[in-house]
């Protein structure tokens, strides 16, 4: 079941039953991290626009070698997360 589905079901249970944030993410099965956490972007739209024209520009280019050259701060923290995450 996808996280915002659960999450309304666990928001639902505390408005009706008054039951605490735990014990609703309990019954979900939601985990309280999923529960509270907030998306740094609304959407991917600004990181596949960087994307679409870096692809543009440079048409033989690997894909890490975009990921790479793109100068979005945002696109870098992802970079620099996939890499940490291959390497480790």
């Amino acid at each position: 079941m996808p996280t915002q589905a659960c999450k309304a079901w666990a928001v639902q249970l505390q408005e009706n039953h008054s039951v605490t944030i735990a014990m609703s993410c309990a019954i979900v099965g939601l985990s309280r991290c999923a529960y509270y956490y907030q998306p740094k972007l609304p959407d991917d739209s600004v990181i596949m626009s960087v994307l679409s024209a870096i692809t543009d520009k440079h048409l033989r280019w690997a894909f890490l070698n975009v990921l790479i050259a793109s100068e979005s701060s945002a696109i870098n923290g992802i970079i620099n997360a996939c890499i940490g995450c291959i390497v480790n």
